[in-house]
């Protein structure tokens, strides 16, 4: 929806008024730290399930809050909006006599960080390796790579999960690389930041298809885009403003830059760089990427090199620039993540039965050691849970930034920003700005999104406004509310 310049005064004067906002600490401080391991297959040892980690003395280091033992191969793990949940695959292809991997529920103590399970369900195929939560906390969406399937599980108010409400056997021809695109593998299932869409990446049918989530669970086909023949697209990371993608190519040691194009739900190609040295030639394939929280780098992971490639993006153009190959500082590099600052990168290394965390340059974007490491035998991946940033929401509603802080380097201090929302019980939803009878920026139904136009400026609020049946535009009636801060500067 477009502003005129009328509202986004008004808009910016309710920002100017309400009171500074607490920049995000650099500390640890409310972060737990989750690693999900290999507890069957070929590696040795094998790992014990999801180790829990809560903050120590010093961030990074932490301490060894406890381990989740009853898992099998949870190699990848998600969490809700809320972060008061937290879903992992079963990368099995035998689940409770099914042949099928599986989904585990778990509730997050807030005080301790340690995990409840409340239950477990089929994914609907074999070796599911990547799961996601759509922004509106409704579906759990998991990718069955062995399966060749994608599968939406519905959840529950209390974060259990309900059986699939639709499965989808990906279909296609497989690539040319055929001892590993003998079929589909989707290696990724995730959504763009409004929700809408879901996003499928494919290793052996080369191709990134995208998807309309349905409000009853299914799935509609929007497009396709084809990969380059045996690159093996296998996953991707929206840029914190939305516009561009990068992809990692699992076949071909390449990083995609995309842009994607909500109006068509469609992606286009920008360009593909290598991510391992011109004098490798041994066997690699890429793990997975990630974008710095300030968004000015963009991080693959080479399995064979043992290494974590750094590029610049342009935020004009979305082009990239390879920077650097960093050492993974250990064997097998698998699902990395970047703190919640944007401070540290913690590396999964199978091999080497540990978790190295390499220190991020804010200024450079290149990695280095930090002298941490965390002893994990055969760990896949890592998750940090924190607490959202800005959001206060009404006990049973779901409110939810794509991102916040929003870093931005344009001069303007002007940004886009996303919400999502799910207000069980309520009919009607006006999103307003600055004030609780502020610039109204358009009314909904009780589950939706909204992107705003490059007015957000820092400070800037926006209320979630429950109107059902004329309901009065009172802080009584307030839904949840989101302040945005806006940051020029790394």
């Amino acid at each position: 929806m477009n502003w005129s310049r009328r509202l986004f005064l008004r808009a910016a004067a309710g920002a100017a008024a309400l009171p500074a906002l607490a920049q995000s600490p650099a500390s640890s401080e409310g972060i737990f730290t989750y690693v999900g391991s290999n507890t069957e297959g070929q590696t040795s040892p094998t790992g014990e399930g999801i180790s829990v980690f809560r903050p120590g003395a010093e961030w990074p280091r932490v301490e060894l809050e406890g381990t989740v033992r009853s898992e099998r191969n949870p190699s990848f793990l998600a969490t809700d909006p809320s972060r008061r949940f937290l879903y992992a695959v079963n990368d099995v292809s035998d689940f409770e006599g099914r042949p099928s991997g599986g989904v585990s529920a778990f509730a997050i103590d807030s005080d301790t960080g340690a995990l409840t399970l409340l239950n477990r369900q089929p994914s609907m195929g074999a070796n599911p390796r990547h799961l996601s939560v759509d922004p509106t906390g409704r579906f759990v969406l998991v990718a069955n790579y062995s399966g060749g399937t994608i599968a939406v599980l519905p959840l529950q108010s209390d974060g259990s999960l309900g059986e699939a409400t639709d499965v989808v056997r990906l279909q296609g021809t497989p690539g040319p690389k055929k001892a590993v695109q003998d079929g589909p593998h989707p290696a990724q299932v995730t959504t763009d930041p409004s929700g809408a869409f879901v996003i499928v990446n494919d290793v052996g049918l080369d191709r990134t298809s995208v998807f309309r989530l349905n409000d009853n669970g299914t799935l509609t086909l929007a497009s396709e885009l084809a990969a380059e023949p045996g690159s093996g697209p296998a996953r991707l990371s929206y840029h914190p403003l939305g516009r561009w993608v990068y992809r990692i190519n699992s076949l071909d040691n390449t990083m995609s830059a995309l842009e994607w194009l909500p109006a068509t739900a469609e992606f286009r190609n920008i360009e593909a760089l290598s991510t391992v040295p011109e004098s490798f030639n041994g066997e690699n394939s890429l793990r997975n990427v990630a974008v710095a929280p300030f968004g000015k780098y963009v991080y693959g992971s080479n399995d064979g090199d043992e290494s974590i490639a750094l590029f610049n993006m342009d935020f004009n153009t979305g082009e990239l620039t390879r920077l650097d190959i960093a050492s993974s500082l250990g064997g097998s590099p698998g699902n990395f993540s970047i703190d919640p600052q944007g401070n540290f990168l913690f590396s999964p290394n199978a091999r080497s039965n540990s978790v190295a965390v390499l220190k991020l340059d804010r200024n450079t974007g290149l990695l280095a050691g930090s002298g941490v490491n965390l002893d994990v035998a055969a760990p896949s991946a890592v998750l940090f849970v924190s607490k959202p940033v800005g959001v206060t929401a009404r006990s049973g509603v779901l409110l939810s930034p794509f991102t916040n802080p929003i870093f931005h380097f344009d001069g303007t201090g002007l940004v886009r920003a996303s919400i999502t929302w799910n207000a069980p019980g309520v009919q009607t939803v006006e999103v307003r700005a600055g004030s609780v009878d502020g610039p109204l920026l358009g009314q909904f139904g009780s589950i939706g999104g909204l992107t705003t136009e490059k007015w957000v400026a820092d400070g800037t609020t926006l209320f979630l406004q429950d109107v059902s049946g004329g309901k009065p535009l009172t802080s009584d009636n307030t839904l949840g509310s989101v302040r945005f801060t806006v940051r020029t500067e790394v």
